[in-house]
């Protein structure tokens, strides 16, 4: 198995849910189980707010540390969105691995995949958003007590590379079909992701942190041409 770093560009996701199509019958899928429903579910709300504040006019917010920087792989940053949605978007970089989260605002609802919002932001509690310095200490208190959740990391089992793992590029050309596999515990789940060419990898989603794990662990690879 090859175990692949994706880069430290954090403003797009890689493999979002809507460049790809669901594969719920795939033999070893487990989409069913409750912990893999509610994953899903928060996976595709990261990606509307990654496509709602990375994609659009809107200017992007200054990234900031919360406490001292260890060093380039090892630090914890954040951005606060705090001219639309209140959304908090944070960087955890540990050993060089990095754990991007989505904490949002639980008066702005522009992301809730369940609630189904019109176009325009709905605030339940505008009296909240009065006060944005007090809503943002709120959401950073919501990454420290996270902070053993988040660090709880997946580490890859040990495994000889597959074959002609060379040709293991990412991101990887292509449209892909994805897959949930049974939980690795009760916070983290592999999701697979299988593209036309036969290449298989699975990368790991963190529920109880809203947080994928950046390093794409490859099972299958295949020589190009990709199509």
């Amino acid at each position: 198995m090859a175990t692949f770093i994706i880069n430290n560009d954090l403003t797009s996701q890689p493999y979002p849910n809507g460049k790809g199509s669901t594969d719920p019958n795939h033999a070893g899928a487990d989409n069913g189980n409750p912990q893999k429903v509610e994953s899903n579910h928060k996976s595709a709300e990261d990606d509307a707010a990654y496509g709602f504040h990375f994609s659009g006019p809107e200017k992007l917010p200054e990234e900031q540390s919360i406490g001292t920087d260890l060093d380039a792989d090892n630090y914890l940053h954040f951005r606060y969105f705090e001219a639309t949605d209140k959304c908090l978007f944070v960087i955890r970089r540990q050993k060089g691995t990095n754990h991007p989260q989505w904490l949002r605002d639980p008066n702005n609802h522009k992301h809730d995949i369940d609630l189904k919002p019109s176009a325009d932001l709905k605030q339940s509690s505008p009296s909240l958003l009065d006060s944005p310095r007090a809503q943002l200490a709120q959401l950073l208190g919501q990454v420290l007590s996270n902070a053993a959740y988040a660090s709880s990391t997946f580490d890859p089992p040990a495994a000889s590379d597959p074959p002609q793992a060379n040709f293991c590029f990412n991101p990887h050309p292509g449209n892909f079909r994805y897959w949930w596999g049974p939980p690795i515990e009760q916070c983290n789940s592999p999701m697979y992701r299988q593209f036309d060419d036969g290449c298989t990898h699975y990368q790991v989603y963190n529920r109880c942190s809203n947080s994928w794990d950046g390093r794409i662990n490859w099972a299958i690879c295949h020589p190009p041409p990709y199509h």
